[in-house]
């Protein structure tokens, strides 16, 4: 048990005690000093990292580094980090590959079956989520370190989509082609 001349707060004297109230004699943080007289506050090095730092020379609790920031700081991390970053560009670029020869190999296909199908509606889903997954493993990437594609790559990756589209909205112009058949057909038909 500490004995009360060790408290944390200075002890006001009995002229203190008896005029001012018990918050008088507190420290004033900013300074170090107290506000009615009292002896200026010394932080227990038991408990202030600051103080218990020792010497100006020796490096404080917060100034060592992590076992972590020692790993990324080596050549063989931000070797392996980029290698990283690279394969996940390149897992983009198949999957975006992967969407756009579905959009032709669907659209191609259902042009030949004179209409869009089931399968159709299930390639414009699968579409939809590799052209999604694409996008994420490319943001990856790039964020990871890979570079960024070039202006000519992102064209290039434009009119391939474009095509695809252009793919996968053949069928309906064939059903429309179709229709339009039909009616001349009835037409002279009846007429």
């Amino acid at each position: 048990m500490r004995a009360a001349s060790q408290s944390w707060a200075p002890q006001p004297t009995s002229s203190q005690a008896a005029v001012s109230p018990p918050w008088a004699s507190q420290p004033d943080w900013a300074t170090g000093a107290t506000q009615a007289g009292g002896s200026p506050y010394v932080p227990d090095p038991r408990f202030d990292p600051a103080a218990a730092a020792g010497s100006a020379g020796s490096p404080s609790l917060f100034d060592r580094r992590s076992v972590v920031d020692q790993v990324e700081s080596s050549p063989e991390f931000a070797r392996h980090r980029l290698a990283d970053a690279r394969r996940r560009r390149r897992r983009a670029v198949g999957l975006y590959c992967t969407a756009v020869g579905l959009m032709l190999l669907v659209g191609g296909l259902d042009v030949l079956m004179r209409g869009p199908g089931t399968e159709w509606y299930l390639a414009c889903l699968g579409v939809v989520v590799l052209l999604s997954k694409a996008s994420r493993d490319y943001q990856r990437g790039v964020f990871r370190g890979a570079p960024p594609f070039s202006a000519l790559t992102w064209v290039v990756a434009v009119l391939l989509l474009l095509a695809g589209l252009a793919a996968m909205s053949a069928p309906w112009f064939a059903v429309k082609n179709d229709v339009d058949e039909i009616s001349r057909l009835v037409d002279q038909q009846v007429g």
